[in-house]
């Protein structure tokens, strides 16, 4: 049972604060005061003790389940959960997983967590690790630090992630991805090289590649490069740039793509600008928007135009519009990593020291 006061000590801020609350629980738990398996006193007895209301004490209850500290029960009440002794690797990612357009990085996780378990291993994730909004990245990073204390954690993967010094253990085998960034131009030069030969084999020579201006600059310039020096090996392609740029008004990017197409539509089909024959789509969510356009306005891919978007296999729809999907082979590079990291938690030298998010094919969808 519980070895808290029934009373708080003299001097402790009795006010209804929410973060007061949740914050004396997670130091009892976390110091040992509180230990696996005692249960904490009912909620009108925690009401009563900090002079708060019903509903405040809810929602400090809720947040110390979200953080992993207890369990709650109709019967038994809100316990401290025990620790876990199965193994665990940690994903931390800098970015909110759960937007539209980290597909990528949900196809991810599923990958790793398939990698690890063949090892029994579990996966935990943690997101939002470098947004600005204080609450989102502090709760992502309360979770993380709870679960430092009740699962044994064998190793961690950061994948663009700015990690606080000292929060994950200095012996705990890490690994860190960033071939979104570092090793951008790398996948660029893939993704331009092979959607050009597979276009060239299809005899297509007027291209319009469609770019959006969201996004890291660097990265932009990066694949935009790419494909310009990819191109010198078929003299006979011409190709244009687009780029759809983010509206500032709070419109959806798939709707502002949308819209972009539209107009470009309204100007191929006026014969102020010949039809390409190919279009390249570098974001998919845009890919969606620009569909849309071109069906609305009675374009549709076929024998006579190719649309390729770079994405993964599990991109979504496309409006019923045939696509090719340049898909970036994230099952092969989860692998990778995996294989690295398992190396560094058993002790061998020879894993990789990167994973080069580099390899893709074109596949229709």
């Amino acid at each position: 049972m519980s070895s808290l006061p029934k009373r708080l000590p003299k001097g402790s801020p009795a006010d209804s604060s929410l973060s007061r609350i949740e914050a004396y629980y997670t130091q009892a738990i976390l110091s040992g005061q509180l230990k696996e398996g005692d249960r904490l006193p009912p909620s009108d007895e925690i009401a009563r003790i900090w002079s708060a209301s019903g509903t405040i004490v809810q929602k400090a209850m809720k947040r110390l389940v979200a953080a992993g500290l207890v369990e709650r029960a109709r019967r038994s009440g809100t316990i401290v959960r025990a620790r876990q002794e199965r193994a665990v690797v940690g994903v931390i990612f800098g970015s909110d997983i759960a937007e539209v357009t980290a597909g990528p990085q949900r196809l991810l996780v599923r990958h790793l967590e398939a990698a690890f378990r063949e090892r029994h291993l579990m996966v935990r994730v943690y997101d939002c690790a470098n947004l600005t909004e204080k609450k989102e990245r502090e709760q992502s990073l309360q979770m993380l630090r709870s679960d430092l204390v009740f699962y044994a954690f064998k190793g961690v993967i950061t994948v663009q992630a700015e990690v606080p010094d000292g929060l994950l253990p200095a012996n705990l085998p890490r690994f860190d991805i960033s071939a979104f960034d570092r090793h951008a131009e790398e996948e660029a030069g893939c993704f331009a090289g092979e959607t050009l030969r597979f276009l060239d084999g299809r005899k297509r020579k007027r291209i319009l590649l469609s770019t959006t201006s969201r996004g890291v600059p660097l990265q932009r310039f990066i694949l935009r490069e790419a494909f310009e020096t990819a191109q010198d090996a078929y003299p006979g392609m011409e190709m244009k740039v687009h780029v759809i740029h983010p509206d500032r008004s709070g419109y959806s990017f798939e709707k502002t793509a949308f819209e972009a197409f539209l107009k470009l539509a309204e100007r191929w089909q006026s014969g102020v600008e010949n039809l390409p024959d190919a279009i390249i789509m570098t974001d998919a969510v845009a890919a969606r928007g620009a569909c849309m356009a071109l069906l609305k306005s009675g374009i549709e891919s076929s024998e006579k135009l190719d649309i390729v978007v770079r994405a993964t296999a599990a991109a979504g729809h496309f409006y019923g519009m045939p696509v090719f999907l340049y898909n970036r082979l994230i099952d092969q590079y989860a692998r990778e990593v995996a294989d690295a990291l398992w190396k560094r938690m058993i002790g061998d030298a020879s894993g990789l020291d990167k994973a080069v998010f580099a390899k893709g094919e074109i596949i229709p969808y």
